[in-house]
């Protein structure tokens, strides 16, 4: 029941920022030289923090800038996030080692399903801060104990049954990223998602499996346009453009996906997605609706103060979302009967 994370607006951010970040994520796509700088290397390389693209952008920039700049200003973050990727993937294959010694099945989940499709390889593009797994959830008590036996820690008191999945198990010292043992995707129980586990595929590392690839796209959209209030707040992590292109690169098909989501505001915010999926990467355009969702985006993304409005413009709505629907209103009145994960809500609910 956390509030959903906001993406942080630098102060540098511009049109001409978003323009050059737009042309450098292209170009490391695509392998072709950007076009030059509009806004200024500090701009673009702060909106590229903000969006979690360092690398994919540092490494296009280091094409286009002078040799001895390149040096300065990309070469070290480009060997910091190498270093942090190969430290993800060595933590990524032990952890899902252990869960697969304790036949837990595991089922990996957003950023750590492309190490697995990698067989566990280092993915300097896609940084990530935890490993979000799927198991089944007759398998979770023994996940939990594998991990603590390795060393991993979480407030246990705080899991209620309702959780769809258990408190982050935080790393021991020296660890990357913490653990997120899902028993479902998210709160909802409903709709063609709550089979996705059912349709999972073996994956390049023995032994665990990623979601088909239709649900792991509508997966990505569902959580970044309504768990993360993406439709309604006009935001969205460019990191998740970075997901799209790579899933549907790989033969996910949008409109499959699509059929995986509810009719409403689950399909219109896939809707609205790919519109601005469009503008990014190029393609044909959406319905009206969508596409005057992916201008708003865009504009909000380049203009700090305007997708600050957004958001609080959806404060209110997104409090009476969470006291009025199913899955949430169970999940506090369980909440309410165990103090430490009702603190644990009162923190999050904080303003």
């Amino acid at each position: 029941m956390g509030r959903p994370h906001p993406v942080p607006a630098p102060a540098g951010a511009s049109a001409e920022a978003l323009a050059d970040l737009l042309s450098l994520l292209r170009a490391w796509a695509t392998g072709a030289t950007p076009a030059p700088l509009r806004g200024g290397t500090l701009p673009v390389l702060a909106l590229a923090e903000a969006h979690e693209l360092d690398a994919p952008v540092r490494e296009a920039l280091s094409r286009v800038l002078p040799e001895a700049a390149a040096a300065l200003l990309c070469a070290p973050g480009l060997e910091a996030e190498r270093v942090r990727a190969e430290a993800l993937a060595a933590q990524f294959r032990d952890v899902m080692e252990r869960l697969v010694l304790v036949g837990a099945a595991p089922v990996a989940l957003k950023g750590a399903a492309f190490l697995a499709d990698a067989a566990g390889a280092a993915a300097p593009w896609r940084p990530m801060i935890d490993f979000d797994v799927l198991v089944e959830p007759p398998a979770l008590p023994r996940a939990v104990q594998a991990l603590h036996e390795a060393g991993y820690r979480a407030e246990d008191a705080a899991h209620v049954p309702t959780d769809y999945h258990y408190p982050a198990l935080m790393p021991p010292a020296g660890g990357a990223a913490s653990v997120e043992l899902h028993v479902r995707l998210d709160w909802s129980r409903r709709g063609p998602l709550a089979e996705a586990a059912s349709r999972a595929q073996v994956s390049a590392l023995s032994g665990v499996r990623v979601l088909a690839p239709e649900d792991r796209l509508a997966h990505l959209t569902r959580h970044a346009m309504v768990a993360d209030r993406g439709l309604r707040r006009r935001s969205l992590r460019l990191r998740d453009a970075l997901d799209w292109h790579v899933l549907t690169g790989a033969g996910a098909d949008p409109e499959a996906a699509r059929e995986r989501l509810l009719p409403g505001e689950e399909q219109a915010g896939f809707d609205a997605f790919a519109a601005l999926m469009g503008r990014v990467w190029g393609g044909a355009p959406g319905a009206a609706e969508a596409e005057a969702w992916a201008k708003e985006a865009l504009l909000s993304i380049a203009d700090p103060e305007r997708a600050a409005l957004y958001a609080r413009e959806d404060g209110a709505r997104w409090l009476w979302d969470q006291a009025t629907t199913r899955e949430t209103l169970a999940h506090a009145l369980q909440a309410a009967l165990n103090p430490a994960r009702l603190r644990r809500i009162m923190r999050n609910w904080s303003f």
